[in-house]
């Protein structure tokens, strides 16, 4: 990201000062919108495993997972774009995609470049076609 100066943000990134970065969470999604995250993580090869009450299983569809009844066990998606960096998808609500990702994991520069590789290949996801930016250090 030309813009991002690593001097405005080096602080953000300082697991000594921060622990974790903010959830992030893109309201006014549908079944469709997780969908095409899922299918981006399939397109992408990033290392990933579903998890449903803390039992890894195979990705169903997410109209499928999102679909589960009220106090059933809640599932994720963790991803990892890049060896040592681990994003956190929590399949809550089709009306939010949610995820987040440990400070700790991101060291320096490189793991901000990851990590806004990763938003933006996410961000575009839905309109775009399969692809996207390369997640630096693969």
């Amino acid at each position: 990201m030309p813009d991002l100066l690593w001097d405005d943000v080096q602080d953000l990134f300082d697991p000594d000062l921060t622990v974790a970065l903010p959830d992030v969470h893109v309201p006014g999604t549908t079944a469709e919108d997780w969908q095409a995250a899922f299918d981006l993580v399939r397109s992408h090869g990033w290392t990933w495993t579903y998890l449903k009450g803390g039992v890894a299983g195979r990705l169903p569809r997410a109209a499928e997972v999102l679909a589960r009844q009220e106090g059933a066990e809640t599932a994720m998606l963790p991803v990892s774009p890049v060896s040592g960096v681990l994003a956190v998808f929590q399949l809550l609500s089709a009306g939010e995609v949610g995820f987040d990702v440990d400070l700790r994991e991101l060291r320096g520069r490189r793991g901000m470049d990851v990590l806004c590789a990763f938003l933006r290949a996410i961000g575009r996801r839905p309109r775009a076609a399969p692809g996207g930016p390369p997640i630096p250090g693969r």
